[in-house]
């Protein structure tokens, strides 16, 4: 109940440590965690925050807790990342967690429906 009053009071640093707390207890909450901290970096040059979104959404995904929502979020994080080259990830790992989020291919798409 106290995540979901935090979140809507836009109280970021009660949030995380009632994030952090929950946890310890329930790993699903390092889904919303990832989704904070990707919240966090906003465009600011340091990593640091898309680092720690990084590490939250595969600990969720260790625990097969990503779900497609949080999925996408990590997805969009990882491409955008990776093509700049500024946090490396395997090109396999971003075909399974696309997978994981429902995005299709547009390119596949388009050849699909030409046919």
């Amino acid at each position: 109940m106290q995540v979901m009053y935090f979140d809507e009071t836009h109280d970021d640093t009660r949030y995380e440590a009632i994030l952090k707390r929950a946890c310890e207890k329930q790993p699903f909450y390092h889904a919303l965690l990832g989704e904070l901290y990707e919240r966090k970096y906003n465009g600011i040059e340091d990593l640091h925050w898309v680092e720690k979104a990084k590490e939250h959404y595969q600990e969720a995904d260790r625990y097969a807790l990503l779900t497609p929502r949080f999925a996408r979020h990590y997805y969009q994080l990882l491409e955008h990342f990776n093509k700049e080259n500024l946090i490396p990830c395997s090109p396999e790992e971003i075909c399974r967690i696309k997978r994981l989020a429902g995005v299709k291919d547009v390119a596949a798409n388009k050849n699909n429906r030409e046919e």
